[in-house]
């Protein structure tokens, strides 16, 4: 679907396996395509709920993880800031490696041009 750009058709897919907990689909190796997909169908709210989903609760690393934090990193490249906040959020709930997580949640913030939270 995807190399057809049917991208609004590859986000309802994408969803279903996602909800399905086939994790598989959503794997750091694939973050740029899948990534790409939900730009393109003007989808990001719905890649950040997915990737949030993504995310173990859990203190241990897995794919999920790792997607969420390739995710995430993409997200503030591509200024993106307010969605990148939002997943850098819930993986400071879970993380092992909350220095990372922090210092990439403070540059989100900063870029977005919020300086604290209350």
């Amino acid at each position: 679907l995807e190399r057809n750009r049917q991208y609004k058709k590859a986000v309802k897919h994408y969803t279903i396996l996602s909800e399905q907990g086939n994790i598989h689909a959503l794997d750091r190796n694939h973050a740029y395509d899948v990534m790409r997909t939900f730009t393109e169908a003007e989808e990001l709210a719905k890649l950040v709920e997915i990737t949030k989903a993504a995310i173990p609760s859990e203190n241990r690393p897995t794919s999920g993880y790792y997607f969420a934090r390739t995710v995430a990193e993409r997200l503030t490249v591509k200024q993106k800031h307010k969605y990148a906040v939002e997943i850098y959020e819930k993986m400071m709930k879970i993380s092992t490696n909350t220095n990372r997580v922090y210092t990439a949640l403070a540059n989100a913030y900063a870029a977005a041009g919020r300086r604290y939270e209350q």
